[in-house]
């Protein structure tokens, strides 16, 4: 980073500190375009959000720079919508390299009351936006980070098949929150609704003793996705490892700006499988015990297994050592997660996030 890009960076959080436990970083997201012209060397460029351009009370905008001089190489500010604006774009958008050839095909982006937008890629900078999904008016504010998922999931066919899944985070006034997994389908001209998804906030007991309905099932892969209703408040990023959703959630109220927790957050560990958000474990939540929160990471264990890990800074606290993976065998399936499995299950299970695999 270039010193008066670090300037700017500090100019930032000077005038715009971070007020939530869990909120989108001010830096910009890196992602590298195709050379304007044939032959010549792809170009390094950072995607600028209302977040990270210090303007988050304006419409939304997204701002394309060169990442070597900052020149601006292209803006959206009017958007094809009744009059043309949208809510400040606060949640860190998430780029898509569609063929893994390290050029950026697209970005992801949501706005504060919940439009979720596809922008393509081309080597001039931004192409038309397209609303992909509407998630205003539900009384929730996104502006945590967005995630993108490259997955193989089941198809009604039987057969496996690539798709990509965006992770949503939001919270409402009262501090509780939503998780949302909609998968993108390029296809489908309709902009997707809640009502599109399947409510997944509470599981039957007869799914928790025999695994999830084959019927369930089979409408969960036709629909857009799943979404989970929380009377909590997020305190971590969510990851997913091996096809499991994890983050950590407080009672409401209960986590201050720098996450450190009161004495009544009864913090909970939740595990959601990533195609429908079912059992994993022998319950979607366990108990952990902290007295703040971080990143969720995996790690290899001191017996060269992996395990999941709550990191403070230099701090690291152990949370789940038994760790388990999804398995195509069926819907509920899975296998215990080691490490020499995991760099290929990572690439195929999981997810792909602002720089790469995790």
């Amino acid at each position: 980073m270039s010193g008066w890009r670090a300037l700017l960076f500090s100019f930032l959080g000077l005038c715009f500190p971070l007020q939530a436990c869990l909120q989108s970083a001010a830096e910009p997201v890196n992602a590298v375009l195709a050379a304007t012209i044939l032959g010549a060397e792809p170009r390094q460029v950072v995607i600028y959000n209302n977040l990270s351009l210090a303007t988050p009370t304006a419409a939304g905008v997204l701002a394309l720079y060169n990442a070597n001089n900052l020149q601006l190489l292209d803006q959206l500010q009017r958007w094809p919508v009744t009059g043309g604006q949208i809510g400040a774009i606060l949640a860190q958008p998430a780029v898509l390299d569609n063929n893994y050839d390290g050029i950026a095909d697209a970005v992801y982006l949501i706005d504060a009351a919940g439009l979720l937008w596809f922008v393509g890629l081309g080597r001039s900078g931004f192409a038309a936006p397209e609303l992909i999904a509407d998630f205003s008016g539900l009384g929730y504010r996104f502006e945590q980070p967005l995630q993108l998922i490259k997955t193989r999931a089941p198809a009604l066919s039987g057969q496996l098949q690539y798709q990509v899944t965006l992770l949503l985070t939001a919270s409402d006034s009262q501090q509780s929150s939503i998780v949302i997994a909609l998968k993108h389908r390029p296809q489908r001209a309709a902009v997707a609704v809640l009502s599109d998804l399947t409510d997944r906030s509470s599981i039957a007991a007869e799914e928790q003793r025999h695994g999830i309905d084959e019927q369930l099932w089979m409408a969960m892969q036709q629909s857009s996705g799943w979404y989970v209703r929380l009377p909590r408040q997020l305190i971590s990023k969510p990851q997913v490892y091996a096809g499991v959703v994890y983050l950590l959630s407080a009672k409401a109220g209960t986590a201050d700006s720098d996450c450190t927790l009161a004495a009544d957050a009864a913090p909970l560990l939740h595990a959601l499988h990533l195609h429908h958000a079912g059992l994993v474990y022998t319950q979607r939540a366990k108990p952990v015990a902290l007295q703040q929160s971080g990143e969720l990471a995996l790690e290899q264990s001191e017996h060269a297994g992996l395990q999941l890990v709550l990191q403070r800074g230099e701090l690291k606290q152990s949370l789940e050592t038994e760790l388990q993976a999804i398995s195509a065998e069926c819907a509920d399936c899975t296998e215990p997660l080691t490490a020499a499995q995991f760099p290929q299950l990572i690439r195929l299970a999981t997810f792909q996030t602002e720089y790469g695999a995790h």
